[in-house]
């Protein structure tokens, strides 16, 4: 069933039959991909995703997680898509795959989302991966631990927050950036990371 079929029952999960990791939900009429939380698998006959379900296709599989190890509110290029990347989070340290908003791509020089779509050895356009984004990149659980929260890779005074299974852009108040090590908007001093913020932030 490809994304945008029509559907009846509002919430009805079907399985994507090439890739374990993500299925289909029923919105509004219309089938939309859905990612399972990372490390999890649809179940079909359960309809819904957990850690114990034994994928068949699983060769197939993309892998949502880089092997190497990570230093937290570390970013990663992925080198499967210009628009994706790898932040390393929680607290056993591992990396997990992030998409870049609309309209951008992931530049590995600077190590950030940027609107330049001619960053080199990017084999696909922009404009070909706003689908990929809508479809997969918004999808999230809730969680009040660090998996609830993303840096925003553009804007070190800007995060995201799972709220209702999407992301939501936040901003951090005053000159305060957002600290991807203890999840909470935090001095800049504080940060591991090195963003450019106007001189009277820091």
């Amino acid at each position: 069933v490809p994304s945008g079929d029509k559907c009846d029952s509002v919430g009805d999960k079907i399985a994507n039959n090439h890739d374990c990791t993500s299925y289909y939900e029923c919105y509004y009429g219309k089938y939309e991909l859905k990612l399972c939380p990372s490390g999890t698998f649809f179940d079909p006959k359960l309809k819904c995703c957990h850690r114990n379900y034994i994928c068949p296709n699983r060769a197939y599989d993309l892998p949502t997680t880089p092997s190497f190890s990570c230093k937290y509110g570390e970013l990663r290029a992925d080198d499967t898509s210009c628009q994706n990347y790898y932040s390393c989070v929680g607290d056993d340290r591992h990396f997990e795959r992030r998409v870049c908003p609309d309209g951008k791509i992931f530049d590995r020089r600077v190590n950030r989302c940027v609107y330049d779509t001619t960053e080199k050895g990017c084999q696909q356009s922009v404009d070909t991966q706003k689908s990929q984004n809508t479809a997969i990149g918004l999808a999230c659980t809730e969680s009040s631990g660090s998996s609830g929260y993303s840096a925003d890779p553009t804007d070190c005074q800007q995060y995201y927050q799972c709220a209702q299974g999407r992301w939501v852009r936040m901003h951090c108040p005053g000159n305060l950036v957002w600290n991807p090590a203890i999840s909470v908007c935090d001095w800049p001093k504080n940060t591991l990371l090195s963003c450019k913020l106007d001189s009277s932030f820091q």
